[in-house]
């Protein structure tokens, strides 16, 4: 008799400071690439630059992260050198958004046109996502 063995995945937490980035990650780790890996994606939304900080450099609840799988993603636009260097200390996989990360997440659900205006991104965003929202939390 042939039993079905399951492969225990292992945990790869992404901090990210805000909604878009959670979309991003959420719909990312459904690829058949990501399903298919070793590694099971945890997305944690901080809700806000201050919250990711604080986790980043203090560890949850005041603890270092359980896992050495660890990424945070930061707003490029939002964090000071200061708090760059910090963060480098720690030695985690740190990765940034582009300050235009929701005209890129955008492009995957619809063609951008060159004189596409940025300010209309943010409602045309809620045609595929109908409950996002802009806000900038620090």
């Amino acid at each position: 008799m042939i039993k079905n063995i399951r492969k225990i995945k292992e945990f790869f937490e992404i901090f990210v400071e805000g909604e878009t980035e959670e979309i991003y990650f959420d719909a990312l780790k459904q690829l058949n690439e990501f399903r298919n890996s070793n590694y099971k994606l945890k997305i944690i939304n901080c809700k806000g630059q201050s919250n990711l900080l604080k986790i980043a450099l203090a560890g949850k609840n005041g603890k270092k992260p359980l896992s050495s799988n660890v990424a945070f993603i930061f707003d490029k636009d939002h964090i000071s050198k200061q708090e760059f260097d910090k963060l480098m200390e720690k030695k985690y996989t740190i990765g940034f958004s582009n300050p235009k990360f929701e005209l890129w997440l955008l492009a995957h659900y619809e063609e951008i046109l060159p004189a596409k205006s940025y300010s209309s991104v943010e409602n045309d965003l809620k045609h595929s996502f109908p409950n996002y929202s802009k806000k900038i939390i620090k």
